[in-house]
């Protein structure tokens, strides 16, 4: 895979500057709770790190979302 050409800061500001309110959740390889923080203060709804853990990526989806979880 190659690496995106815009970081997740900047597209995040475009993103809001033309009008999109939707959470956006950061994924980021650097697992730090300085990264974790600097990236909330950013704007990010949400934070996770990789490796992702299927159970806490949904669980962060659904408390952003509202939602109770999947339907199974």
């Amino acid at each position: 895979m190659e690496p995106c050409l815009t970081s997740g800061p900047t597209a995040l500001r475009r993103l809001r500057e033309n009008g999109f309110t939707a959470p956006v959740i950061a994924m980021t390889a650097h697992a730090m709770n300085e990264h974790r923080e600097e990236y909330m203060s950013i704007g990010f709804d949400g934070y996770i790190s990789k490796p992702v853990d299927q159970q806490v990526l949904v669980r962060l989806i659904c408390a952003l979302s509202g939602s109770r979880g999947p339907l199974l």
